[in-house]
């Protein structure tokens, strides 16, 4: 199962409790330019950072 537009904790924990597979929304981010988001991956790549990693699940 897939879920989309989770904005809530209480969201998340819902659909954890339920199985869900896949969660996105901007509980975990919000959009951001390609530039920001490329030098994001970039620095991960190259540095082994997890500063962007999910710390919520």
């Amino acid at each position: 199962m897939t879920a989309e537009g989770v904005e809530t904790a209480a969201q998340f924990e819902f659909l954890k409790s339920v199985g869900c597979d896949y969660i996105q929304g901007y509980y975990f981010g919000k959009p951001q330019p390609a530039e920001d988001f490329a030098a994001l991956l970039q620095k991960e790549f190259y540095d082994g950072s997890d500063a962007g990693a999910d710390k919520k699940g």
